[in-house]
């Protein structure tokens, strides 16, 4: 009796060096090598085919947790050809493109839009420089992700570099730099399961040059004197002036920022969960995460501990501290808008006279603690930052040191 044929999938080795790898579980070494995956079956003719699915290396550490990246194509190619209705060509090449630049790249935004690691505006800025590196690649007749090199790189780079807006102004460098880092994020990913061999976009080092110099950075500006106290001496029938509702927010919005200095971000999700031990705990929930993922404990003096506590008492069932008239938390956008107007009809403009935001707030807190003698190291910690370097921005505005204070310099001998 003949032997019953099914059709199949396999895997045969190809010349090349492959990789080396640790097995995770036994500890022993050994050389991944490159590997060819085929599909065995039959065409519509009845005549047995070999075609090749893909050829590259075989991505060994996650075929422990499963089949690796390239054995699942040749599994849903084979899938595709047992139920394809048109030619063998025309099926394989459909399958084929799960190799292609616009489908890894809807596969990244569609893992970023579940994964919870950007913030809701920060993935509509990935979608927008995937989005665009698509389109680049489209004009450019690029289709598959091993196709793209450096020089498609650096040729998106200078394209982004070359855009203007609609007064005719260009575009900032550390926009083109998220850009390239949003296509190098993905391009790793793609590394990673090994549909390329190595990332065309990846640093290299200290003197790469694919991104642009940032010297479009705006200067610091921090809140005079005047200013402040006009702020911090709104009333609630002079917020009033200015808005119809949550004008008492506001006012309580001000204190907390110029006293903490909290990010808009960290203010609006703050919860009555994150104030204890007359400290307020900067901490992931809710989905919601710190910028850079830094946990950190933020001192709060007489006057904010005094705030917060009438807030609780007021609002035992609310869940965040500040909160709108409605009972729902406060959208960024909106505070960001509302202070926008209220600093424009006061005339607020901080010391460089070129306009305020809220975050200056926060560099007129870090400026007020550095200028009290609070060592730069424990303002780096109160306020997140990655490196001490990112505080030391705020040494330019530090009183100058004296002759009269080497005085205080206890020398021996």
């Amino acid at each position: 009796m003949a032997k019953t044929y099914h059709p199949k999938y396999y895997a045969e080795p190809v010349k090349g060096t492959g990789h080396t790898y640790i097995n995770p579980k036994t500890g022993e070494k050994k050389t991944c090598k490159g590997v060819a995956w085929y599909l065995d079956f039959k065409n519509a003719e009845g005549k047995r085919e070999r075609k090749k699915v893909h050829e590259g290396l075989c991505t060994c550490p996650p075929r422990h947790k499963g089949a690796c990246p390239h054995e699942r194509l040749a599994q849903e190619a084979l899938a595709a050809v047992l139920n394809a209705s048109g030619s063998i060509e025309d099926t394989l090449a459909e399958a084929a493109k799960d190799l292609s630049i616009a489908n890894f790249a809807n596969r990244h935004l569609h893992k970023v839009e579940l994964g919870n690691k950007h913030c809701g505006r920060n993935k509509q800025n990935v979608r927008l420089s995937i989005d665009t590196f698509v389109e680049f690649c489209d004009r450019y007749g690029l289709e598959y992700l091993d196709e793209i090199k450096r020089a498609h790189i650096e040729d998106f780079r200078d394209e982004l570099a070359a855009r203007r807006k609609a007064n005719g102004d260009p575009y900032k460098s550390r926009t083109t730099n998220r850009y390239l880092c949003d296509v190098r994020a993905m391009l790793y990913k793609a590394l990673d399961q090994e549909l390329i061999d190595k990332n065309p976009a990846a640093s290299k080092g200290r003197n790469d040059d694919l991104f642009l110099p940032e010297d479009d950075s705006k200067p610091m500006t921090i809140f005079t004197k005047e200013e402040l106290q006009i702020l911090l001496s709104l009333d609630e029938e002079a917020l009033k002036k200015h808005f119809t509702k949550n004008y008492r927010v506001v006012r309580e919005m001000i204190i907390v920022f110029y006293r903490t200095g909290l990010r808009l971000g960290e203010l609006t999700n703050l919860t009555f969960h994150q104030v204890r031990y007359n400290r307020i705990y900067i901490e992931p929930h809710d989905g919601w995460k710190p910028k850079w993922g830094i946990r950190r404990q933020v001192p709060m003096d007489e006057t904010v501990a005094e705030l917060i506590r009438v807030r609780r008492e007021e609002f035992p069932s609310a869940k965040y501290v500040f909160e709108t008239s409605s009972g729902t938390k406060f959208e960024e956008k909106n505070v960001r808008d509302d202070f926008k107007k209220l600093f424009d009809s006061l005339g607020i403009v901080g010391d460089t006279g070129e306009g305020v935001s809220t975050h200056c707030f926060r560099h007129t807190y870090a400026t007020t603690c550095l200028n009290d003698d609070v060592p730069i190291t424990t303002v780096s910690l109160w306020l997140g930052h990655r490196n001490i370097q990112m505080t030391m921005r705020y040494f330019h505005r530090i009183k100058a040191l004296t002759d009269s204070q080497i005085k205080k310099v206890k020398f021996v001998g």
